[in-house]
């Protein structure tokens, strides 16, 4: 797969859901944030970060300062999902 030719792709979409898993709460491993930052130099598609992880406050620091338009959590995954959902405010 060739990234930049993928987002160019779909450079009309009204947004890029991208899902982040880390292997814990899901056994697949996808992108993180460095390869995301990289994806909103090559497009002004907003963003849609599916956090599928385990400790979702600590991905919620890692992307938020790409300033994706949506970041949604597995809140049955969370002691205190509302403590989260302020972080993403």
């Amino acid at each position: 797969m060739h990234l930049a030719k993928e987002i160019e792709s779909v450079s009309n979409a009204d947004f890029l859901h991208v899902d982040v898993m880390d292997g814990h709460y899901v056994p697949n491993l996808t992108m993180g944030p460095v390869v995301l930052e990289n994806v909103t130099q090559m497009s002004q598609v907003p963003l849609d970060v599916h956090l599928m992880v385990e400790n979702a406050s600590f991905f919620v620091g890692l992307f938020a300062p790409l300033k994706p338009q949506i970041i949604s959590i597995h809140a049955e995954n969370e002691k205190h999902p509302h403590r989260v959902l302020q972080l993403i405010k």
